[in-house]
């Protein structure tokens, strides 16, 4: 039977059929939103609702990184480019809390101050110990780093880090502040050791009598006494304060400036020896303030005796980093609004005191087994109970201290 062709499709036919489809899907996206009114409204609404709750979360966000999170992070002390974050001062502070929690709970208003001036010194001596040719390399910074976490040098990278956590767990602080104060402290021993090598041989020095007392008027009748001839030793025995009077009968031997009493400092370097000074203005104690009377025995060039020798260092070294300080490009944004802050915080955050020290973990010891006695029982022991406990026998095992050192204890700084 002969096939029959099926007749071809025109391009019309295709054009049209084309258009039809659009025509459908045109159709059926009308029908998908040809919502009524109530719809309408409906969607609208929800729109809104959603827009509202987006832009309320957004100002919460905003006013919550504003007010609380970009505080935290401003900067409340820069020196020489050096930063100190609000967050780094709260810390520090905490930390010193712990450090001496009998002496801060008394008097917490320290905190702050102390603190500040403390991070302060820190990154004067970072900044500029080498004005005086002190440095510190790297390799030594990192060995007091691990002296300080209580490691050692030759730790694998896991004790490492396990002792940095736990440092960091006992401290509250970064481990950047940690190596901070690590760094400070080394430069500080260095700083001092080298002012205290450069002390000349001869210092001026002054070689006084002193005789404190407690009123003006009490000064001005000691003065009179001694005008009238009496003894100085005699008289300072019987009315000075002076802890040491009994001993010394008022005189203080030779002192350089750096360590004179403030008081009467500027007396003792510049009046004629043999001159009774009028009445010096002393401290303020519960009793009333104190007043000085000095007479100037000798001022000569003296040797600094041994034992005087870390004071006067102490004392250059004070001097130095004040002077370095007037120098330094310090800015503070660490007003009294945010020490109070920070010292609320301080308070409601305190670390542990004292600190838990950290006890290694001793694995079980291996029980030897039994003896064999080829199934006899043990001889027993029948002496009578003489009613005293008996040491244990020295089994092998090992011996924990009962009060374990806690690693970095030997550097708290």
């Amino acid at each position: 039977m002969a096939s029959e062709s099926k007749p071809g499709r025109t391009a019309s036919d295709a054009g049209r059929a084309s258009s039809n489809r659009g025509q459908r899907r045109r159709s059926a996206r009308r029908d998908i939103f040809a919502l009524d009114q109530e719809q309408s409204s409906r969607l609208l609404l929800i729109a809104a609702v959603v827009g509202v709750i987006v832009l309320a979360l957004g100002f919460i966000g905003y006013g919550y990184y504003d007010s609380v999170i970009k505080p935290r992070h401003r900067t409340v002390l820069e020196a020489d480019g050096l930063k100190i974050s609000y967050d780094d001062m709260r810390r520090q502070m905490r930390y010193q809390f712990s450090q001496n929690p009998a002496l801060f709970s008394q008097n917490a208003q320290l905190i702050p101050d102390l603190t500040y001036a403390q991070l302060l010194e820190e990154l004067t001596l970072v900044s500029r110990a080498a004005e005086l040719g002190v440095t510190i390399e790297p390799a030594e910074i990192e060995q007091k780093f691990r002296q300080r976490i209580g490691t050692a040098q030759d730790a694998d990278a896991r004790t490492y880090a396990d002792a940095i956590r736990r440092e960091l767990d006992k401290t509250g602080l970064q481990e950047d502040e940690i190596r901070l104060t690590v760094q400070a402290t080394a430069l500080r021993q260095k700083v001092r050791e080298k002012l205290e090598a450069e002390i000349p041989a001869q210092l001026l020095q002054s070689r006084v009598e002193v005789i404190s007392v407690i009123g003006e008027e009490a000064a001005n009748a000691v003065i009179g006494r001694i005008n009238a001839g009496e003894d100085w030793a005699t008289v300072a025995k019987e009315v000075s304060t002076q802890s040491d009077v009994q001993t010394t009968g008022g005189l203080v031997d030779y002192t350089p400036e750096a360590l004179q009493n403030t008081y009467y400092r500027s007396y003792a370097l510049t009046a004629p020896p043999g001159e009774v000074s009028g009445p010096l203005v002393g401290g303020t104690t519960p009793d009333g303030t104190t007043y000085f009377v000095v007479r100037v025995v000798d001022r000569s060039e003296q040797p600094l005796a041994e034992t005087n020798k870390g004071q006067y260092a102490s004392s250059l070294y004070n001097d130095w980093i004040t002077e370095v300080q007037t120098r330094m490009n310090v800015r503070q944004d660490f007003d009294d609004q945010s020490k109070n802050d920070a010292l609320l915080w301080v308070l409601n955050h305190a670390l542990p005191s004292p600190q838990e020290p950290f006890v290694p973990e001793i694995p079980p010891v291996q029980q030897a087994p039994a003896p064999d006695t080829g199934g006899e029982q043990p001889p027993v022991d029948t002496a009578p109970d003489s009613g005293v406990e008996q040491p244990p026998s020295d089994s092998g095992a090992p011996v924990v201290p009962d009060q374990p050192v806690a690693p970095g204890a030997g550097d708290g700084q």
